[in-house]
């Protein structure tokens, strides 16, 4: 049984293209040659060109009006009657007998595509001609919303708008044989894994056309009007003559290298009552449509375990769980707090290593013996992945805080004060709202990357964190060069030079904000304006400070560390503005701009060493925890 050289998905749900070149098939059922065509040469066309070709096959030995309509196209061209028999093509102003169809047919379709598209020939079907019809493989789940969705909506328009001309089987995959099936379909249509045994899913085409497999209730409801509209015009569609043999490959599964050796067919299951219960843990997360692979799966196998127990746990909710129980199986760390993933004894699967064989293979070795709910042992603190140390946190806050970037805004911040004579208290008080409102922005950037980066790791899974570990890694290592060459510069006293600093234009955009905004005035009105000018200091600073910042917040984005990363970024903060603060105390007690700006200038270029070696921690940081997750380093932080 060749499937999988005959199964090749068609793009007949795109958008019909121009072009397109039109032409009529006459054809017999009892004709060898006529097979010929229909089984290779026109399919061929068909995944070449795709919508751009029609071939209308009509069959004239079964019926008597075909066969007119025939005749009608045989004088209409003038064919000479030897040369009137089947198959024979029309296609524009020419007509192909026989082996000249599979000669010069490629040709002619290139050359009327060319030329702008070929109509059908101008010779109309007779009025009781028999209407094409198509019929198609419907599989669904009695617990799948989409499938419910695709069953009272769909299927009922398109059964209004084609009549009886549109037919389908319908095959419930709660059932063992039909999920093989379909699984089987998937494998021999190169789905990928975790993508087979899905549902809803329309599978239409045949031997003579091309196959269309359409998965999810988005694809079906957008694209089975064209799919069906096109097979009509180019004669109808049956379902595939091999379907049959389809469901004797669901009795004997294709081979699964990863998958123990599993009991196939019918199995003796015992009955609930002579069975101890088989409890499977199993995590899934909202939203995630391999779960709903796996949840259908799963109701498959309890038709053959009765005695199977689902515990269906939140991976985000109920991560310590999932946590707990991968350490204790050995699962890698990779495929940790990743969803869908299921539990049973001492055994485990996870994502597209979920397939009905395998999942057979890790819950039968219990099926008399039962398998104990192993996650009620999970009590207390679970160790989750190491994230940073405190002062891994705290330092990188020190010295991002005294960044010449915001330093530099600083002294001006203390020299305008003093230029508009404020002095003791209204210094602190100024200044305590400017510094809150830096520290609060900063936090609520943090929070906000923190979350969607956490987010979107969830989303694409844990194979996402290592690769932007990576990247970030490199953007250090690159930040650790120009850094260095900046403290060289600032030695030689080439501050202005420097690669890594506030931009003149932003730095001049700054000071005037704070001019304007901290005019003479009362001092709430100060008050106010001192934290506004914090909030819009602090985001126009970011394209500078944010260099050291967003290590340090993808260093945070594991879904594991949502109560960690929020005291992290905190501490971080709080770091951040110990120079903020310090600044203001040495100006409360007398300390001048003039003296805080000559201590930035013989300052810099320790400062821009440090952050190079910052730089330099940080990225070798990131490619030990890309190493850590691959499995290929130990934890070095208990």
């Amino acid at each position: 049984m060749a499937l999988v050289s005959l199964l090749v998905l068609s793009p007949v749900h795109a958008q019909e293209p121009a072009p397109v070149v039109h032409a009529y098939l006459f054809y017999s059922e009892t004709c060898p040659t006529c097979q010929t065509v229909r089984r290779q040469v026109i399919p061929a066309l068909y995944r070449q060109y795709g919508q751009q070709f029609h071939a209308k096959a009509i069959e004239i030995t079964y019926s008597e009006a075909n066969y007119r309509w025939m005749q009608d196209a045989l004088a209409a061209y003038d064919v000479p009657e030897e040369e009137a028999k089947v198959p024979i093509l029309f296609i524009g102003d020419q007509y192909l007998v026989g082996g000249e169809i599979q000669a010069e047919l490629p040709g002619l379709v290139q050359k009327g595509i060319d030329a702008g598209g070929v109509a059908y020939p101008d010779v109309p079907a007779p009025a009781d001609a028999p209407a094409p019809t198509a019929r198609f493989m419907f599989f669904y789940s009695p617990t799948c919303p989409h499938c419910a969705y695709v069953e009272e909506n769909v299927l009922p328009e398109v059964e209004a708008k084609y009549g009886d001309q549109v037919s389908w089987e319908a095959y419930d995959v709660s059932e063992e044989i039909n999920y093989r099936a379909l699984a089987a379909l998937g494998e021999l249509a190169s789905l990928p894994a975790d993508a087979r045994g899905a549902v809803p899913v329309v599978f239409i085409g045949d031997e003579y056309s091309l196959y269309s497999l359409l998965l999810g209730q988005i694809q079906i409801e957008s694209f089975l009007d064209t799919a069906i509209d096109w097979y009509l015009d180019v004669g109808g569609v049956d379902v595939p003559e091999w379907s049959p043999q389809l469901f004797e490959l669901a009795e004997s599964p294709l081979t699964d290298p990863t998958a123990q050796p599993t009991p196939t067919g019918p199995a003796a299951t015992p009955t609930p009552s002579e069975a101890a219960p088989i409890h499977l843990a199993y995590f899934a997360e909202a939203g995630c449509s391999e779960c709903d692979r796996v949840g259908n799966l799963l109701n498959v196998v309890q038709k053959r375990y009765p005695n199977l127990v689902v515990h269906e746990f939140d991976i985000i909710d109920d991560i310590g769980i999932n946590l707990c129980l991968s350490e204790a199986l050995g699962v890698p760390e990779k495929q940790r707090h990743d969803a869908p993933t299921i539990f049973v004894g001492d055994r485990y699967l996870v994502g597209d290593q979920i397939q009905l064989d395998p999942l057979i293979a890790v819950i039968e070795p219990y099926a008399q013996s039962g398998a104990a709910p192993r996650w009620d042992s999970c009590t207390g603190e679970v160790a989750v992945p190491p994230p940073a140390p405190w002062w891994a946190v705290i330092v990188p806050g020190l010295v991002d805080g005294i960044n010449p970037c915001a330093f530099a805004t600083i002294v001006f911040f203390v020299s305008y004060l003093t230029l508009i004579q404020r002095k003791g208290r209204e210094i602190i008080l100024v200044g305590a709202a400017f510094t809150v409102a830096i520290f609060l922005s900063y936090l609520g950037f943090g929070v906000l990357l923190r979350q969607l980066l956490a987010s979107v790791i969830d989303l694409v899974g844990p194979i996402l964190k290592p690769i932007l570990n990576v990247l970030t890694a490199l953007a250090c290592a690159v930040l650790a060069v120009l850094s260095f060459a900046d403290y060289r510069k600032a030695r030689r006293g080439r501050v202005r030079d420097m690669s890594l600093r506030l931009p003149d234009r932003l730095r001049r955009w700054i000071n005037r904000t704070i001019r304007k905004s901290m005019g003479a005035g009362s001092l709430n009105r100060m008050l106010t304006a001192s934290f506004l000018t914090g909030i819009f200091v602090s985001f126009v600073e970011l394209t500078c400070t944010g260099q050291v910042y967003a290590p340090i917040i993808l260093g945070l984005s594991n879904p594991a560390y949502q109560g960690r990363a929020l005291l992290s970024l905190t501490v971080y903060c709080l770091a951040f503005v110990v120079p903020l603060i310090v600044v203001f105390a040495f100006s409360y007690m007398g300390t001048g701009s003039r003296q805080l700006g000559v201590f930035l200038q013989r300052h810099t270029a320790s400062v821009k060493l440090v952050t190079a070696l910052l730089f330099i921690a940080i990225s070798v940081w990131l490619l030990y925890d890309t190493l850590r997750v691959w499995g290929l380093v130990g934890p070095l932080l208990a």
